[in-house]
């Protein structure tokens, strides 16, 4: 701990006690930084889930903030999770052409999911006891003898009673336990859908997915896998549960009025399965919409500045509520729907039991308060299987229309193989190399080597065959050589030198020729220099933990910053706000330019540098970044 010392002041005579910092082992740990204590529990305190009441208990004395929280337990992070994801990808990609999501991730979480059937099967086996307890403990009050004989052979009223609170606290405790499991599992889909979409945003190519996809990928469909993962137990346990109900209600009442019951049970959920499909459908479609609303409405504010200057709040505010309007009308049938199948499940049961008890009277039997009691519990029984049946059934629907999206925009995302052949159709003849580039790779394999290479855009669909992309880039013939050179491409405005640029990072589909990549790591920077709401720092080093001082200063150098920085009250401390605001065109260029350079790549991509920059400074950001650094 740390030490003190008394200090006697001379003017008063008074003495204080000065304190000393202690050391940093010293401190107590935070209860952030603590591991999670399901890891150390044993199976009691997890059957039980006593590890979360400390928590509790914290919260019930002063208001939880984010440091209470405990980090998530290793099995439950995002890259143990994607790791576990991507064997399963793979495994999937390698037996079938057409690799399926929603197949993977039951792959990845089969362990999981027997956890939770387990549970949900054992929780379920304890609620068909007890009503045949209940039984049998009408039987004992309603027999005046004290040594009546009921059904499970036991003629103790105190121990069917205590069998019977036995059998629900059991059944309750072990459902909690399995909703626990199933909200692990289903938090832990939706950080898998929310990663992916996070990587293969990054990794994918451009206009492939819009914005609001992306938006609604992250958000909507990881929330529909989440909830799938929370309620598809019931999807297979509730027509097993019903259908042991009723047998059950067959031997009390007789076949005739259990085969009523059951009738109108199974037809009620079968609406449900119709409804929820219909429910999927409409889902599919506010998905479409929404997206559309999305992206309409972020490219809106990305120029908004354009907006004001023309005065076209009026007709795009007119557009914005007329997609609304459309996601609004899709929402009111979508939640409509789903209440009707909702009411339709939760009554189920009441109209299954009137029609058992009609059926049985009406074949003359007489029908006994011990009798209606039992029946009465039978049909109680059903009504948690019935009320989620019709949940699982609608959250399942969505989640496979999820996992359909999921599908389209893993396949959409893929980037191009980087050793790839593949044989024009219907081209002309490869356009001849230039006589200072080889059309064929030398005996050392090239870092990039192209051959009558022609990329487009947006990846061919089935059903534009007819009606094709147009090539962005037609007949490429290049080489860059692996020895360390200065490689300049040149041409008119529109010409297509972004565009290579695009198709050497794999951001283009390869529609004919050969493309082949061997480079490890590339450093690239755009003509459009892309800034993030950081540091200056922040925006050249990015998330590197590593202490690479010197390579520092020696990019700040050779970019010419160190004199802006100097300028500046924070240093490479400051903030420069939303997409570079606060800095000037050649600020920004130079930022970008940095970033590449402090990268230790061994291709550099560099999209019109010095563009923004003044001939003086351009031409020492030139020499000293370009032709020395970066060498």
């Amino acid at each position: 701990m740390g030490t003190t010392k008394d200090v006697t002041s001379a003017a008063s005579g008074s003495t204080f006690q000065a304190l000393a910092s202690p050391a940093l082992n010293e401190l107590p740990t935070q209860w952030s930084q603590r591991p999670h204590p399901i890891v150390n529990a044993n199976w009691f305190s997890r059957a039980l889930l006593l590890w979360f009441d400390p928590l509790v208990l914290k919260g019930a004395k002063d208001p939880l903030t984010e440091d209470d929280v405990w980090h998530l337990a290793p099995p439950d992070t995002a890259a143990v999770l994607q790791a576990r994801f991507q064997g399963a990808w793979t495994t999937a990609k390698q037996t079938t052409s057409s690799p399926s999501f929603f197949r993977a991730l039951l792959r990845t979480f089969r362990r999981d999911i027997g956890v939770v059937l387990a549970l949900y099967t054992a929780s379920s086996v304890l609620i068909l006891l007890q009503p045949v307890v209940i039984k049998s403990l009408l039987q004992f009050l309603t027999t005046e003898s004290a040594t009546a004989v009921t059904d499970l052979g036991i003629s103790n009223g105190y121990i069917l009673a205590a069998l019977l609170t036995l059998l629900s606290f059991g059944s309750v405790t072990i459902m909690d336990l399995g909703m626990v499991f199933a909200g692990r599992l289903g938090c832990n889909a939706k950080a898998i859908v929310m990663d992916l979409v996070f990587l293969h945003s990054l990794s994918g190519h451009q206009s492939c997915t819009s914005s609001g996809d992306l938006v609604t990928l992250a958000s909507v469909d990881s929330t529909r896998l989440f909830m799938c993962g929370l309620w598809f137990m019931w999807t297979f346990l509730s027509p097993v549960m019903v259908l042991a109900i009723f047998v059950m209600i067959g031997f009390d009442l007789g076949a005739w009025p259990a085969i009523a019951g059951a009738a109108v049970m199974v037809a009620l959920m079968a609406f449900g399965v119709l409804e929820g499909r219909a429910v999927g459908a409409i889902q599919k479609d506010i998905l479409v919409v929404q997206g559309e609303r999305v992206k309409f409405t972020n490219e809106l504010l990305q120029g908004v500045r354009a907006v004001k200057i023309y005065g076209w709040e009026a007709p795009l505010q007119a557009h914005v509520e007329a997609m609304r309007g459309q996601e609004l009308s899709l929402l009111k049938v979508y939640h409509y729907r789903r209440q009707v199948s909702s009411i339709a499940l939760l009554v189920a049961p009441v109209l299954s039991l009137a029609l058992c008890l009609v059926v049985y009277v009406a074949q003359g039997s007489r029908l006994t308060p011990p009798l209606a009691f039992i029946t009465l519990a039978y049909v109680n029984a059903a009504r948690t299987p019935c009320s989620s049946f019709s949940f699982s059934i609608m959250n399942l629907f969505d989640a496979l229309h999820s996992s359909h999206r999921i599908d389209a925009f893993l396949a959409s995302s893929s980037t191009t193989t980087i050793s790839t052949d593949t044989p024009p159709s219907s081209a002309p003849t490869p356009c001849p190399a230039p006589n200072n580039i080889s059309s064929k790779p030398p005996s050392t394999p090239p870092l990039i080597h192209m051959q009558s290479a022609s990329f487009q855009w947006k990846k061919p669909s089935t059903e534009a065959v007819d009606n094709p992309p147009e090539h962005a880039l037609k007949h490429i013939n290049i080489v860059v050589d692996s020895t360390p050179s200065l490689t300049i491409v040149v041409g008119y405005v529109g010409s297509g030198k972004s565009s290579l640029l695009s198709a050497m990072l794999g951001d283009l589909h390869l529609a004919s020729g050969g493309c082949h990549v061997t480079v490890r790591s590339v450093g690239y920077c755009s003509q459009d220099p892309w800034l993030q709401n950081a540091t200056i720092r922040d925006n050249i080093v990015f998330t590197d933990q590593v202490d690479n001082t010197p390579r520092y200063n020696r990019v700040m150098s050779a970019c010419h910053l160190e004199a802006d920085l100097a300028s500046l009250a924070g240093g490479d401390s400051t903030e420069i706000g939303a997409r570079g605001v606060t800095l000037s065109g050649g600020q920004k260029a130079r930022v970008g330019l940095a970033r590449a350079a402090y990268k230790d790549a061994d291709l550099y991509l560099l999209d019109d540098p010095l563009s923004a920059l003044d001939a003086a400074v351009a031409t020492t950001v030139f020499h000293e970044c370009i032709r020395n650094l970066l060498s």
